[in-house]
């Protein structure tokens, strides 16, 4: 098994090791570029998704905490003044009367003037009812409401329950009516919940997937944009739903003390909502990310505390993810487009740049095939001034030496003949010298003939070496190429950052600005408060003032009715003015608080502002460093580039030398065979010079045959 798995780790280095052989310079520069291209813009579209997602995560949490919080002041604000309302009620003489046509002629004057109220009723303290804003007196001692208020009497904001009067879901406002420090009755108001389902609906969009839902202190949906929610009562901490039960004829059945009768049934909730149902029982406030029916959604809750008894409601907004990230995929798949775009532009730039860079010598390669065959004729020309004209201008000198030394060898093989013929004349003078020489000259061109084969293997090597310092030369300009890219983005980067830098700068003067409007607006809060203060005290006086006048009217007798009917006419008015007054002293007081929190949240702005500032001079500091850096490392390659063009240099000398040293020992060896010839001509054995000259004549013509197969001008 060991041995299976080596050879097969062996094969797949191997072919990892194949697939990056290239047969040309051109596939090694687009394979090579391509990849690099490739990562970078795969690195960027990835870094620019994980950013993106990480602040629209953070942006629609916002979103939804703000609508939560919008929601739920309005929600507050509803309650509320509907409690105010019912409190005025509370001690409103007429009402405390106990009298049934003076109450009901007030409640109906109210409803109207409250259209939110779906009605309003007096019981006194057995339960009965006093006084109705609609509909037919009843005994209510037998409600849950009543027997709360009872036993704990203080007021308080019911929690969700089904009206006997109009069998909808409602919530109340329920106080105890006081007089003399002592309880003689009750009064209540339910509160219609269509403004708080109006109130959901308004901040919910099906387009952007985002729904807000409110719930009782008991966990009950009050206002939700589904409105069979509303219709069943439905409880989110229970997980049950309350429906009323209906008789054959479909009539809403009454228990024996007249409220609906109910049943309840099993509903079931994902697990995120019940996490955040645990948590707005518990008071809490905050966001969540959770999964239904395989979608993702992200959920901000917030509690709401009503007034005196009451528990608090809480406020749900909950988006789903898809919806809520449409834009964000868009610019992801506008990055991906732009992406492949980029790509195939730098593909097709990539593929003319290596086309342009090797298609010279792709001409030298069929050029020197050529001149292996023997065709010494061909000629590279161009008008590059780069390195291609350089080796150009090389391989034309190479070809120049090399037909010139065709050319005289040529020229001595002819000699050579005609030596030939003048040593077989001479050859019988000469036979014995020339056997004694002829030894020693043979060893003499062995040795100058092994010379120049020897020379030739070296000028080969220089001419590949020559080859490869151009290629070096190649890579060494791409790198200085790309170390310029790198600069000029660095210090394009450094221009955006201070362009930022800037902007940061007029954003703490907008902020300042602003703190400053709202300070002042505080200011004039506070002016306003004095002039309330000054209308309460008016209110009073003119209170005492009625006061007095009834005590003179009083004791005017029939004379001071008149009087005493103006001075109630007076005291009516200024109990008016002060409950006008004490209500707009609660809006001043919710605007002054609206007005501190605003302030307290443009300190916060300007803080996380004035770090962002800072961040963005450290920012800026390390792009400083990045370009001194890449301007470091571009002078490197500068000098990296110089060194292998003096290095190339070097070599063409060293092969211009040894092909001279080649040329040096062919001459050699052919005056070795002219001083053969001559000392040919002298020797006395005619026989054996005559052989000799034979046997050189006819390599003489065996050289010139090979020498006609050369082409040269």
């Amino acid at each position: 098994m060991k041995l299976k798995k080596i050879k097969n780790g062996e094969t797949s280095k191997k072919n990892i090791k194949k697939l990056f052989e290239f047969k040309s310079i051109a596939s090694e520069l687009i394979v090579t570029i391509g990849i690099i291209a490739v990562l970078l813009t795969g690195g960027i579209i990835l870094s620019v998704s994980l950013i993106l997602s990480r602040a629209y995560d953070k942006q629609i949490n916002t979103n939804n905490e703000m609508i939560s919080g919008l929601i739920s002041k309005n929600l507050s604000s509803f309650v509320n003044t509907a409690y105010s309302v019912t409190k005025d009620l509370s001690v409103n003489s007429e009402i405390l009367s106990m009298d049934t046509s003076t109450q009901n002629k007030v409640l109906k004057e109210y409803q109207s003037r409250n259209p939110y109220f779906d009605l309003i009723y007096v019981q006194n303290d057995s339960g009965m009812q006093t006084g109705r804003s609609a509909g037919e007196l009843a005994d209510r001692s037998g409600r849950w409401w009543y027997k709360q208020l009872q036993q704990t009497q203080k007021p308080f904001v019911s929690k969700s329950f089904y009206s006997a009067t109009s069998n909808k879901p409602i919530a109340s406002v329920f106080m105890p009516l006081y007089n003399d420090n002592k309880v003689i009755g009750s009064i209540g108001a339910d509160l219609k919940l269509d403004y708080l389902q109006q109130l959901v609906e308004q901040y919910s969009s099906k387009e952007d997937g985002r729904y807000s839902f409110i719930i009782d202190s008991e966990g009950v949906v009050i206002a939700h944009p589904n409105s069979e929610l509303i219709s069943e009562i439905n409880n989110y901490k229970t997980l049950t739903k309350t429906m009323q039960v209906k008789d054959a004829n479909g009539k809403i059945m009454k228990d024996n003390n007249g409220n609906n009768v109910t049943k309840e049934e099993p509903i079931k909730i994902c697990d995120g909502y019940k996490q955040i149902v645990q948590s707005v029982m518990n008071g809490q406030s905050g966001s969540i990310k959770f999964k239904d029916n395989n979608e993702s959604y992200y959920a901000s809750y917030t509690p709401i505390s009503l007034n005196e008894q009451s528990q608090s409601w809480s406020i749900v907004t909950v988006q789903n993810e898809s919806n809520a990230k449409v834009v964000m995929k868009s610019i992801i798949n506008t990055t991906l487009i732009a992406g492949l775009i980029i790509l195939i532009i730098a593909a097709l730039a990539m593929s003319f740049l290596a086309k342009k860079i090797t298609k010279p010598i792709i001409i030298i390669s069929d050029l020197l095939t050529k001149a292996s065959t023997g065709d010494f004729t061909v000629k590279f020309v161009t008008d590059a001034k780069n390195e291609i004209g350089i080796l150009s201008s090389s391989f034309n000198e190479m070809i120049r030496k090399i037909s010139n030394l065709l050319k005289g060898t040529k020229e001595l093989t002819e000699n050579i003949k005609n030596s030939a013929v003048i040593l077989t004349e001479k050859s019988e003078e000469t036979t014995r010298s020339a056997n004694e020489i002829n030894t020693a000259i043979s060893e003499i061109a062995i040795g100058a003939s092994n010379q120049a084969s020897d020379a030739e293997k070296s000028a080969n090597l220089g001419v590949n070496m020559n080859e490869k310092f151009v290629q070096l030369t190649d890579k060494t300009n791409l790198m200085i190429k790309d170390a310029e890219i790198s600069s000029r983005v660095t210090s394009e980067g450094v221009n955006k950052i201070e362009e930022l830098k800037d902007k940061t700068k007029i954003t703490l003067e907008i902020i300042e600005k602003t703190e400053n409007s709202i300070v002042g607006l505080n200011n004039k809060s506070k002016d306003i408060e004095g002039i309330l203060e000054a209308l309460e005290e008016i209110a009073g006086q003119t209170k005492l003032l009625a006061l007095n006048a009834s005590i003179e009217a009083a004791r005017a007798g029939e004379n001071g009715k008149s009087f005493g009917v103006v001075a109630e006419e007076i005291q009516k008015l200024s109990e008016e003015s002060e409950s006008s007054t004490n209500d707009i002293a609660k809006i001043i007081y919710d605007i002054k608080n609206e007005i501190v929190s605003s302030a307290n949240m443009m300190k916060n702005v300007k803080l996380v502002s004035e770090e962002q500032f800072i961040s963005v001079n450290d920012v800026n500091q390390s792009f400083n460093k990045i370009s001194e850096t890449t301007h470091n490392i571009t002078n490197i390659i500068n000098n990296i580039g110089s060194f292998v063009e003096e290095m190339d240099a070097d070599n063409n000398n060293v092969v211009s030398s040894i092909n001279n040293i080649a040329a040096i020992s062919e001459e050699t060896a052919a005056c070795s065979e002219e001083v053969t010839a001559s000392i040919e001509e002298q020797t006395e054995n005619i026989n054996e010079v005559s052989i000799q000259v034979r046997e050189l004549k006819e390599k003489a013509s065996i050289l010139e045959e090979e020498i006609q197969k050369f082409i040269i001008e």
